[in-house]
């Protein structure tokens, strides 16, 4: 579990888009080039309906 370093909320790693980001602020770690929240939550969403 990791903290954020913006609002010391929990961060979560998305192995999709391979970005950490926080849920509570729009704080983003880009480890490849930024991608919008909403496009990550998208993403997420098809891979759970799969």
């Amino acid at each position: 579990m990791r903290v954020c370093p913006n609002c010391k909320g929990i961060i979560e790693y998305c192995e999709v888009c391979e970005v950490w980001f926080c849920n509570h602020c729009d704080w983003e770690v880009k480890v490849l080039p930024k991608i919008k929240k909403r496009k990550l939550n998208k993403l997420i969403r098809m891979i759970k309906e799969d």
